[in-house]
């Protein structure tokens, strides 16, 4: 879900019944604002608490 709002900040996007953005409403790359972050970087955490083990992930993020 971040990534549709980081790639599309400020714009309106749809949804679908289970509150996911739809990729319909984002997946266009010509569409993406001056503003828009892309991700530099990603991986997974080594080290998390308990309730993130297996899911936690980092992320670095710039403008495009």
């Amino acid at each position: 879900m971040y990534l549709a709002h980081l790639s599309h900040p400020g714009e309106k996007l749809d949804y679908n019944e289970k509150g996911f953005p739809q990729e319909s409403s984002y997946a266009d790359e010509s569409s993406k604002s001056t503003q828009a972050l892309i991700r530099a970087a990603h991986w997974k955490a080594e080290r998390t608490f308990k309730g993130g083990q297996g899911t936690d992930h980092v992320s670095i993020w710039k403008h495009a």
